[in-house]
């Protein structure tokens, strides 16, 4: 290609002459469409139009709010500014479950191709706005032209281009945290950096947009009374509060709220350029211990069965992406320890706080062979390496789930007053958790795999799209045995004193093991009958 030009592999090429910027927005475009139509293929099709169907729901439902009429005068425009800050809280969440919706384009595909900078900078950010997920966002925040339209036509003309506005503000920062989120992947230590910030980040939104939820009857009531004003000044709100300006004829301050929201765009897509050049290389490659590292310091495990587990868990430690799916652990916790002091409903999740702490940390684990990745022949040619494997994965698992409930449990009846009557039903569903759990976690993995993008490569939270209807299946089977675990302890310790403890601690600790033994064959057995047909699905990325 005599257009290419001939600088360094790791820095983006600079020019391409003759590309205007409007052929260029286009043909990405073009791109970001054929790309997503090849993934609307098989199971991922079924998983696609059943979140899509879901978003459907709630953007309908969300617009419906601008047909709500209330007794207080602007009561109205509260509810709209609320809406509007959740959805914003929700967007900026996004990335963290980016899995789930996010993939497509990223700037290392052009980082070899003769195109400008900043005009491809442009492209991306522009064609990122053009997808369902952003037309679901602009339906969900139209409720301030819906209530223009009954009370007051005249202010559509500050209505629509404000909602257009505020849709793309909080679209425009989602996609400009999740920008910064794969440029964590140049280092270990700016990706270690960047999930501890965004666990502390998810912590935060999470505990706000329940606090969104508990206020809704305060701002319908409008006490006290500078909450309406607190939230119509938050940015995700403009929108709804130049709207409401208009209605009442205040021209002057809608038109500024509207020209902030312009201001504010603005300056996410000059902060959009200079990120998204950082990341227009190709990635280098390096890093990590050496093979020798490795090699000595797995010698050290006195079992094949210790010398796997000690593999998994320093993946566990090393891995970016299995990191990733663990951070929903502190951020419950985080949630369940502090939400009592914003409001005594938080009471129902310390009430569970065993059982979602035993899903979150089996769910965050079904996928395991998808992350080990092409790395998975090693296990497949070895003698017996199936079986050593899967013990070692469920070792691993034990030695990391097993504190943290224990902690968990513990942490209630210390600061939360849990009474000494519950303690045979929390002993005997933690040993049949942790059993069941370890069995469940490798039979999922085994049965159900799906391939991850490389730990060097983007976001560490997304899957691109990959999650399949098997994993899906696995995934809602897993959820429904965890329940199973919990309803059989309350079946068990109905009884109460002594008979509770005879009947909960054996029977669970008993049952825990069986599917711990069991679950761990299976798991084995199904790798020795598929292991190059799983091998083939997880070696490819997506």
């Amino acid at each position: 290609m005599a257009a290419l030009d001939q600088s360094a592999p790791g820095r983006p090429a600079r020019e391409r002459p003759g590309l205007a910027q409007s052929e260029l927005a286009r043909t990405v475009l073009r791109m970001r469409w054929t790309m997503a139509r090849h993934q609307l293929t098989g199971s991922a099709l079924v998983v696609k139009v059943l979140a899509g169907l879901l978003g459907v729901v709630v953007a309908l439902a969300s617009l419906a709010v601008g047909l709500v009429s209330l007794d207080r005068p602007g009561a109205d425009h509260d509810l709209l500014a609320l809406l509007a800050i959740g959805w914003g809280l929700a967007w900026i969440f996004a990335p963290m479950v980016a899995g789930i919706s996010g993939g497509g384009l990223r700037p290392v595909h052009f980082a070899l191709l003769p195109l400008p900078t900043r005009p491809l900078a442009r492209a991306m950010l522009a064609t990122s706005l053009l997808t369902v997920p952003a037309a679901l966002a602009i339906v969900g925040l139209a409720g301030p032209i819906v209530h223009a339209l009954r009370h007051a036509p005249l202010a559509l003309v500050i209505a629509v281009p404000a909602v257009a506005l505020q849709a793309l503000l909080i679209v425009g920062l989602s996609r400009l945290v999740m920008l910064l989120l794969a440029g964590t992947a140049s280092s270990r230590r700016a990706r270690d950096a960047a999930m501890v910030l965004t666990v502390a980040l998810g912590a935060v939104l999470w505990l706000l947009y329940m606090g969104l939820q508990l206020i809704v009857p305060l701002v319908v009531d409008g006490n006290p009374a500078w909450l309406g004003t607190a939230l119509r000044s938050v940015p995700f709100s403009w929108a709804a509060t130049a709207s409401a300006l208009a209605e009442s004829g205040q021209w002057v301050p809608a038109i500024g709220m509207v020209l902030a929201l312009a201001a504010l765009i603005a300056l996410l897509a000059a902060a959009w350029t200079p990120l998204f050049a950082r990341q227009l290389r190709w990635p280098e490659q390096g890093g990590g211990e050496t093979a020798k590292q490795g090699a000595s310091r797995l010698a050290r495990a006195s079992t094949p069965i210790a010398a796997a587990a000690r593999k998994e868990l320093a993946l566990s430690w090393r891995d970016p992406r299995r990191k990733a799916l663990m951070l929903i652990v502190p951020v419950f916790l985080l949630v369940i320890f502090a939400g009592p002091s914003i409001s005594e409903t938080f009471a129902m999740y310390l009430a569970t706080s065993a059982f979602i702490l035993t899903v979150l940390l089996v769910s965050g684990w079904l996928n395991l062979y998808g992350l080990d990745g092409p790395s998975l022949w090693q296990v497949l040619v070895l003698p017996n390496g199936a079986r050593v494997d899967v013990r070692g994965k469920q070792l691993a698992w034990l030695l990391l789930s097993a504190p943290l409930l224990l902690g968990t449990i513990i942490a209630r009846y210390v600061f939360f007053g849990r009474g000494a009557e519950a303690l045979a039903f929390d002993a005997g569903s933690m040993l049949l958790a942790l059993g069941t759990g370890s069995a469940i976690v490798v039979v999922a993995s085994a049965a159900a795999p799906y391939p991850v993008p490389s730990a060097k490569q983007g976001n560490p939270f997304s899957t691109r799209g990959s999650f399949n209807g098997p994993a899906l299946v696995s995934g809602f089977v897993a959820i429904a045995m965890v329940v199973a675990v919990f309803v059989a302890m309350l079946a068990l310790t109905a009884p109460g004193g002594w008979l509770a403890w005879l009947l909960a601690v054996p029977a669970g600790g008993a049952a825990g093991a069986a599917a711990w033994f069991y679950g761990g064959r299976l798991a084995a057995r199904v790798l020795d009958d598929r292991g190059p047909e799983i091998l083939g699905i997880v070696r490819k990325e997506p």
